[in-house]
């Protein structure tokens, strides 16, 4: 074995050309001029008898889940029933559960329900996985799109009043 070191020098990496430095870095902004992110949303709908609809659309991620936070801190009307529609998420990860987690556990505590469409099967898993979907109130599909006459839902844990 060798008792010589390398010098400094030689491990250095290759200068970068001049030009490289003052070179545009042209790669397009995730946030929009009105600070909505492109190919997400989040829409609040007052289904009449105290009840807000949200519909999601697109990614439900880190980035997304401030928008969907503001929707779910002011249900329109105090609505006394929240149904968060899922069926055109593409995608959810853990900051998304956590969001609609703590979505639900308020809503208890201000004595109103979050109740669930569920969305694909790949956005389903994440709660089948995390076995959240036992925590969660999920609409059964005759009811995702209408209410009973008296206002009564059935969900995958019992019958929402």
């Amino acid at each position: 074995m060798s008792g010589t070191a390398e010098s400094p020098t030689a491990r250095r990496l290759p200068r970068r050309a001049s030009n490289a430095s003052r070179t545009p870095f042209n790669q397009p902004s995730l946030i929009s001029e009105h600070g909505k992110l492109p190919g997400f949303s989040c829409v609040a709908l007052g289904e009449g008898r105290s009840v807000t609809r949200i519909l999601v659309t697109g990614e439900l991620d880190i980035a997304t889940t401030p928008q969907l936070a503001a929707a779910l801190s002011s249900p329109a009307n105090g609505s006394g029933l929240v149904i968060l529609d899922l069926r055109q998420v593409t995608f959810i990860d853990a900051t998304g559960l956590a969001l609609i987690l703590g979505a639900a556990s308020r809503l208890r505590g201000a004595d109103r329900r979050l109740a669930l469409i569920p969305g694909p099967r790949s956005v389903q898993r994440l709660f089948e996985m995390t076995r959240t979907d036992r925590q969660l109130d999920f609409l059964a599909a005759p009811d995702a799109n209408r209410l009973s006459s008296n206002g009564d839902l059935q969900t995958s844990r019992g019958t929402l009043h």
